[in-house]
């Protein structure tokens, strides 16, 4: 009722919701449920959707605060930590709604960012477990994760970015059979969003640098190949490409 608040009713309804969610914030507890009644079907999607939101703010806020600073500082403990880390990948893979995918995505980066590798040490080995799954919601869930640990080193100064080597090592085999066998075939709405996910990937792992494993010919080689055919086959979705460049940039 609380969270169905925070969304309907009049105003003093949904500022009794906000209170009650700000006493329910420094529980133990609290994020693990909200993780819950997100990945529940038979909650209804506004309700979850709240859930999502909720859960992503409180990471974003304060995932990196370890110790109270000050009266009114929120910790997440170390409890709920493990609980969001050992079932938010399992959330995102099996989450249809892409509203709700997208702030889990955002959790995700946010503890990445403080925890990976070497707090969340599972974390890559069940995104490549998922990737070799064979079920496209799962490997295309997993691609996004993987995204978001990429993502981590995007804008990273080169001291800090001495596990992107072993990330692309550990993952770039797969991720080019992957694009390779997809491309294959025709696109079509769900594959073309697989190869984007890959191209994204690709895209942030080369960056800044090119990684000593695609300075091998034989690594970057297949890699160039896919970016040609992706280039060279038909817009999925748009029947009349425009000609200005700036209607262009409205197409993924």
């Amino acid at each position: 009722n609380v969270l169905k608040h925070t969304y309907i009713g009049d105003d003093q309804q949904r500022r009794a919701a906000e209170a009650a969610i700000k006493k329910y914030e420094r529980m133990q507890g609290y994020p693990g449920t909200l993780l819950q009644i997100v990945v529940m079907d038979r909650f209804p999607f506004p309700v979850r959707q709240s859930a999502t939101i909720l859960l992503k703010n409180m990471v974003v806020r304060h995932w990196t605060v370890k110790k109270k600073l000050h009266e009114n500082s929120i910790v997440i403990g170390e409890k709920d930590r493990g609980v969001i880390k050992r079932n938010l990948l399992e959330a995102i893979v099996t989450q249809s709604r892409q509203q709700i995918r997208v702030q889990l995505l955002e959790c995700l980066h946010q503890v990445c960012r403080t925890d990976f590798p070497k707090n969340y040490p599972f974390l890559l080995k069940e995104i490549m477990k998922n990737i070799h799954s064979k079920k496209p919601q799962r490997i295309y869930g997993a691609l996004c994760a993987l995204r978001q640990v990429f993502k981590n080193y995007h804008f990273r100064a080169e001291k800090d970015r001495r596990y992107l080597p072993t990330l692309v090592e550990s993952t770039f085999p797969t991720l080019i059979q992957i694009i390779t066998a997809v491309l294959k075939s025709k696109l079509n709405q769900d594959s073309y969003e697989m190869v984007r996910m890959l191209i994204k990937i690709f895209r942030i792992a080369t960056y800044l640098s090119m990684p000593d494993y695609l300075k091998n010919p034989a690594n970057l080689g297949p890699w160039m190949q896919a970016l040609v055919k992706v280039v060279e086959s038909p817009i999925v979705g748009v029947s009349n490409i425009p000609s200005d460049r700036k209607e262009l940039t409205s197409i993924p």
